[in-house]
C-alpha cells in the first residue's frame, strides 16, 4: 500500500510500500532481532517498558491537525476529510531514540494523551478505543 497520509515533510520518507507485518514475505526484509517488535500483539509501549531497565519516556516530535485522505479514511474506517489530529514520538529507552511513530487520532475518540503513550490507551481496561492495524514500511534517513 502507498503511503495512507501523504505528507510534504516526512522525517523519514518511505522507500517502500506499507504492509502488515503479520505478512511472512515482509519478515524476511528485517533483521531477526527486529521482527519480534513488529508482530507484537499487545501494547508495543508495554513491552518497550518491560526491555528498557533505563525507563521509557517519550518526547514529542510534530502535532498537527490534518483532514483524511481517502486511503487514511479507509484504513481508520472514517470519512474522508474529516480531521484528525496527526501525532509524531519518539519512544525513549533511557535517553536513546528505540522507536518513531506516528499516530492518527479522531476527533473525540481519546482525549490527547499529552506526554504519554498512545499504546497504553487501546489496551487499558474498559475503553472504547481499538488498535485498527499495525502496518510497516522501510524508510530513509538516518
Amino acid at each position: 500500500m502507498d503511503d495512507p497520509f501523504p505528507t510534504d515533510h516526512d522525517l523519514f520518507p518511505l522507500r517502500g510500500p506499507w504492509r502488515s507485518p503479520g505478512d511472512p514475505a515482509e519478515l524476511t526484509q528485517v533483521p531477526p532481532h527486529l521482527a519480534s517488535w513488529l508482530t507484537v500483539p499487545g501494547s508495543l509501549s508495554e513491552a518497550l517498558r518491560a526491555a528498557c531497565p533505563e525507563g521509557l519516556s517519550l518526547r514529542i516530535h510534530r502535532r498537527l491537525p490534518v483532514r483524511l485522505p481517502e486511503s487514511g479514511a479507509r484504513l481508520l474506517e472514517r470519512p474522508q476529510g474529516e480531521r484528525v489530529n496527526q501525532r509524531e514520538v519518539w519512544l525513549l529507552c533511557g535517553d536513546s531514540p528505540a522507536v518513531f511513530a506516528r499516530s492518527w487520532i479522531p476527533e473525540g475518540v481519546l482525549p490527547d494523551p499529552g506526554e504519554y503513550p498512545l499504546g497504553d490507551r487501546p489496551f487499558e481496561p474498559g475503553t472504547q478505543a481499538r488498535r485498527l492495524r499495525l502496518e510497516v514500511a522501510p524508510v530513509t534517513g538516518p
